[in-house]
């Protein structure tokens, strides 16, 4: 029982890392291309940047939370996740900075 757990948790910490490192690259050229960037202020050169890459962490923490459990338990949680997200993604295109 402990190696299960163990195991599993090993399984979704992988998950959870892999999710957002293998799409993170190509959602910032989709974004870069349909012009959703932004200057980087706190560097000196002011580089563009893909302004919603924490999209892809937000699902692959979601991803490790599910594999973690193995059901659907935590879906009141990660709909609340899912309405965050969605509410910060709809204020930067309502009010921009």
């Amino acid at each position: 029982m402990e190696y299960t757990l163990l195991i599993l948790g090993c399984i979704s910490f992988i998950v959870s890392f892999l999710v957002p490192y293998l799409t993170l690259p190509k959602l910032i050229r989709k974004l870069k291309a349909i012009g959703m960037t932004g200057k980087d202020i706190n560097k000196p050169d002011k580089l563009e940047v893909a302004e919603m890459g924490g999209l892809a962490v937000v699902i692959g923490l979601c991803g490790g939370i599910l594999v973690f459990t193995g059901t659907i338990a935590y879906v009141n949680e990660i709909f609340g996740i899912s309405l965050i997200n969605t509410i910060d993604i709809t204020d930067g295109k309502i009010l921009p900075q």
